[in-house]
């Protein structure tokens, strides 16, 4: 029995569903490599998601429940379905899967949206979660994410101005920051925000949903604006301004100086990234660029 014909079987005893046709799919994100099925039944399609080591929790089960019972307006939430014995998360062929109602979409990075939109999308999402109970993760804090990503990068390039002069402000004005905190998403990175062909916003990936910095959403939604090309990074002052006064709500004390390192920091896991192909040369000077886009404030 081929591995596809076996996956039929076992949806179909799972989740009750008249499974025709099962195949993989590609992620557009390079920085995971957890598998992705698309799944074809008489009732419609579906897609089947691997839920990777460091992102399963105990409490996982209980975190969907939660996220289910919150109302949202500006965007819709993409969530798993039960399956007959009433879980989100479910062991198929020993590996933690989640089965969600397919939808063709575009991701953020993909396609031109309004940075007003985004941060209502925000603000709502904020308030949508502030009614709903959800943990703090058992390791992961904002801290902790934002000081991988130099100690990540000189693993590649030892030595490098960009390295020390971010390193110097996460462990001096980062530590400052009087950082709001409540139920985030905490992976709202561009690839987990969703157009679909009606033009709505859909919110996926809640995996690491948890009691957080509201910042770590808002700069890893936001860092969509910032250009990263041959020819340098680049945010427009309109987004900057926008930005930054956004964020004031929800870090009293930052300054419009904070805006680009904060921005910067959901950048930086591409270049870290084993599966990236920069040559030393390509990634030397990407962080030239990234040291003139931070010291010039």
């Amino acid at each position: 029995m081929s591995y596809h014909t076996f996956m039929k079987k076992i949806l179909s005893e799972v989740y009750g569903l008249s499974v025709l046709e099962v195949s993989s799919l590609s992620r557009k994100d390079a920085e995971n490599d957890n598998d992705l099925y698309k799944i074809i039944t008489s009732e419609g399609e579906y897609f089947l998601k691997e839920i990777p080591g460091h992102s399963k929790r105990e409490d996982t089960e209980s975190i969907y429940t939660e996220l289910c019972k919150c109302k949202l307006s500006k965007s819709r939430m993409v969530l798993p379905l039960k399956s007959h014995d009433g879980k989100y998360l479910v062991s198929i062929i020993d590996k933690d899967m989640m089965l969600y109602r397919f939808v063709e979409h575009r991701v953020l990075s993909e396609i031109d949206i309004e940075t007003d939109r985004i941060l209502d999308v925000l603000e709502d999402l904020f308030n949508g979660f502030s009614k709903i109970n959800i943990p703090k993760h058992p390791f992961k804090t904002y801290n902790n994410w934002f000081e991988r990503g130099v100690s990540q990068l000189r693993k590649k390039v030892p030595g490098h101005n960009f390295l020390d002069l971010f390193e110097d402000y996460t462990n001096t004005r980062f530590l400052e920051l009087d950082f709001k905190v409540g139920n985030a998403h905490f992976d709202l990175n561009p690839f987990n925000i969703w157009v679909d062909d009606n033009n709505d916003i859909l919110l996926s990936d809640f995996d690491n949903a948890q009691i957080a910095a509201y910042a770590k959403d808002i700069f890893d939604a936001c860092s969509r604006f910032v250009k990263v090309s041959n020819e340098g990074v680049e945010l427009s002052e309109s987004n900057i301004e926008m930005i930054f006064k956004f964020s004031k709500k929800y870090i009293s004390n930052i300054e419009i100086r904070d805006v680009k390192y904060l921005l910067t920091r959901p950048k930086l896991g591409n270049l870290f990234d084993p599966k990236s192909d920069y040559s030393d040369e390509e990634l030397t000077k990407k962080m030239d660029d990234f040291f003139e886009f931070c010291s010039n404030q």
